[in-house]
């Protein structure tokens, strides 16, 4: 599940894309909540989405649920970088 880079990161990491993760701040690029900047709350390999802290919904109960985002309708802003991203996005992989 990768998403694209903004412009900034393109240029200093030579990279188009990198896999999304946890904490990971991203813009949403499409869909009802467009514009929309948050956190990378929770990632859902089996059913490819992710969930972002600003995009929410009120569910019937009165309680607020995350809505599901495919990762290509995301540009990531700002990244966590850990040893391992550090070495796949220098292109030692």
């Amino acid at each position: 599940m990768s998403s694209k880079i903004d412009k900034n990161f393109r240029i200093n990491y030579k990279s188009k894309t990198i896999p999304v993760r946890k904490g990971d701040e991203v813009k949403i690029m499409r869909g009802i909540q467009k514009g929309k900047m948050g956190k990378i709350v929770q990632s859902s390999r089996k059913g490819l989405f992710i969930y972002v802290s600003s995009a929410t919904y009120k569910k019937m109960n009165g309680d607020e649920g995350y809505l599901p985002i495919h990762p290509s309708n995301v540009k990531i802003q700002k990244f966590v970088l850990t040893s391992e991203r550090k070495r796949n996005l220098n292109g030692i992989l």
